[in-house]
């Protein structure tokens, strides 16, 4: 029975009292359910990300409490980010993330955050869905831990940057020579096939890609005017999320997916 005084529900048999947001991940939150409920429709429905401030207003609460409780929903909705892999034709690439370093290297081997991205090609040339990780850098090591995790294998991957080639390896003997198979091919390590090609001003076979992280990149300074590097794994969760779901046009849909994954 519900206990209206403390909001709690009590079992009628042995007095066990328990919140009705008990073993959620909303767990010991300070505020009641509806609270709750209106910052999913928050977050849900706004098109390019809700800040802190604007959420703490919405709900009149502290700042602080506004923050804990959208990185909640960022855990959550990086959860339903793992539910599929991407496959077919992807592109796969880095871009860094940082504010303005004047006089300093740009790019690769500079002072800014490494991200990893991977977009899904529909058809070979529709955007589909996408996967980003902040990275220490640009390594083979975590190109390949990136790979693994969110690209089926059997996926034909296209990238200009040379470290890639990891996912080109093949198993080699006591002796140092490439094992073959039946048919007299190298037997790979990794079940992908990469190609590499060089893009320029005129052909940029990863324009997708590029148009989606310099929207990420909009985003960060427009809404949020820069993100901790902390948080920016999270904040790259629920722009992922946002965008793999783009498609879905009712905001009741997405809190539904959000509920299950609570």
């Amino acid at each position: 029975s519900l206990l209206k005084n403390r909001k709690v529900f009590q079992c009628t048999h042995c007095c066990h009292q328990e919140s009705v947001l008990a073993n959620t991940a909303f767990h010991g939150a300070k505020f009641d359910l509806f609270k709750i409920l209106f910052a999913i429709y928050l977050f849900v429905s706004s098109q390019s990300g809700i800040s802190g401030t604007q959420l703490a207003y919405e709900l009149e609460v502290n700042v602080k409490t506004a923050c804990s409780l959208l990185r909640t929903l960022r855990a959550i909705a990086d959860i339903e980010n793992t539910k599929e892999l991407l496959s077919g034709y992807i592109d796969i690439d880095a871009a860094y993330l940082g504010g303005i370093d004047r006089g300093n290297k740009r790019g690769r081997g500079s002072n800014k955050q490494t991200v990893l991205v991977a977009q899904e090609l529909e058809k070979g040339k529709y955007p589909g869905k996408a996967f980003m990780m902040p990275s220490k850098s640009e390594n083979r090591k975590e190109i390949l831990e990136f790979v693994q995790k969110h690209i089926k294998e059997g996926a034909i991957l296209h990238s200009d940057k040379s470290k890639t080639s990891v996912l080109n390896e093949c198993y080699k003997d006591i002796e140092g020579n490439k094992v073959l198979d039946k048919e007299g091919n190298p037997v790979k390590k990794y079940k992908y096939t990469l190609s590499q090609e060089k893009s320029d001003k005129v052909k940029n076979p990863m324009k997708w890609l590029h148009t989606l992280v310099s929207n990420l990149k909009n985003e960060i300074k427009g809404i949020y005017h820069g993100i901790p590097p902390k948080f920016l794994n999270m904040y790259i969760a629920e722009y992922t999320w946002r965008y793999n779901h783009r498609g879905i046009r009712s905001n009741k849909e997405k809190m539904k997916m959000l509920l299950s994954k609570a």
